[in-house]
This record gives structure tokens, sequence and C-alpha cells, in this order.
């Protein structure tokens, strides 16, 4: 019964011991995942807030205060673009127009991280909350029309059920 009961307690540990450390490896392995999704999210945005933040056409009827024009423009190009959003914001950090949103305009973003940076002239992403997009990777880049910084484009991506349900689907983690 001794030699029994030695016997149990000794390949059940090896056991237990086996499985915690596949598992720390699975779990190891699905955090890159994690991380390399939300890297690729953020190089995406960033990327293309760049280049609509260059977009004449924008700017244009951002200028020219056309509101519709603008509206029709953001909204066919965060289609287009397949981003999980798109706002534009004034010279001083002000939405003008959120294109998931219409509706909801006026507040200021400018104490946000991504947009701050931008106002100095530079692109920036980061991982923030917002009051509308709530948890999301927001890339914010400024838009300048012969070098005068006529606002500011903010787009990205939620980080919000649906992410966590594609990270779920491809990792397995609850």
């Amino acid at each position: 019964l001794l030699m029994a009961v030695t016997v149990n307690l000794t390949f059940s540990s090896i056991l237990v011991n086996k499985i915690e450390a596949e598992n720390r490896a699975n779990l190891s392995t699905d955090v890159r995942v994690l991380d390399l999704s939300i890297q690729n999210l953020q190089e995406e945005s960033l990327a293309k807030v760049r280049l609509l933040a260059q977009d004449q056409n924008i700017a244009q009827a951002l200028i020219d205060n056309d509101f519709i024009e603008l509206n029709s423009l953001v909204r066919d190009l965060s289609e287009r673009e397949n981003l999980g959003f798109l706002t534009i914001l004034d010279g001083e950090g002000t939405v003008i127009l959120r294109a998931h949103a219409p509706s909801q305009k006026g507040e200021s973003l400018q104490d946000e991280r991504a947009v701050s940076v931008a106002m100095r002239g530079r692109p920036s992403v980061t991982i923030e909350r917002s009051p509308v997009e709530q948890f999301s990777i927001r890339a914010a880049a400024p838009m300048s029309v012969e070098n005068e910084r006529i606002g500011v484009i903010v787009a990205g991506f939620p980080l919000d059920n649906v992410f966590a349900d594609k990270i779920k689907m491809i990792t397995g983690l609850e």
C-alpha cells in the first residue's frame, strides 16, 4: 500500500508539473499572438491616418466648412479603409465630425495623448480610452495646408468584445 501511494504521488506530481509547463508555454504563445495583433493594428491605424491626413479633398472640405461634403468623404473613407472609427478635429482639438457617430461632436480631445502629439505636428498612435470609442487603438496625424495646421485626423480600432472574440478564436483562450 505504501509503495502504491508513493508511486501514485510521484507520477501525479510529474503529470501536474508537465501540464503546468505546457500551459505556461501555451499562455506565452497566446500572449505573443495578442501582442502581435495589437502591434499590427497600431501600425495599420498609424499608416492609414498618415495617408488620410494628406487627403486634399478632406482638407478643402474642412477649409470651406463644407460639412456635408466632409461627412460624405469621411464616411466613405472609413468604410473603404475598414477602420473602426474616423474622427476629424479642428486646430484646437475639438471634434468636428465622427464618421461612425455624426451626432456626437463638439467635445475636445486635445488631452488625449495621440491628439496632443498630433497637435504639435507629429503623427502618433496610442492605446487609450475615449468618451465615444471607449478603450481603443487611436492614431492621430496633423492635417496641414501650405504648412498651416488646419486640424487633426484620428482613426483606429476599438479594443472591444469583437476584438476579444477574434483573439479567442485564434488562441482558444476564454
